[in-house]
């Protein structure tokens, strides 16, 4: 009975901080600068097409 309250919880806590750390990677700025770095080239190539 213990064993089995001991491996709930432990998946709990890996299932917990997973959690935790996937929300605090997105909120990072780096990422996201980079992710609108991508659309910003993906603009620019977009507005040189329609110029030529």
């Amino acid at each position: 009975m213990d064993v089995d309250l001991l491996y709930i919880s432990l998946l709990l806590n890996i299932f917990l901080i997973s959690l935790i750390l996937m929300q605090t990677i997105g909120k990072l700025p780096f990422i996201k600068k980079r992710k609108l770095s991508k659309a910003k080239v993906r603009l620019n190539n977009h507005i040189a097409e329609r110029k030529n």
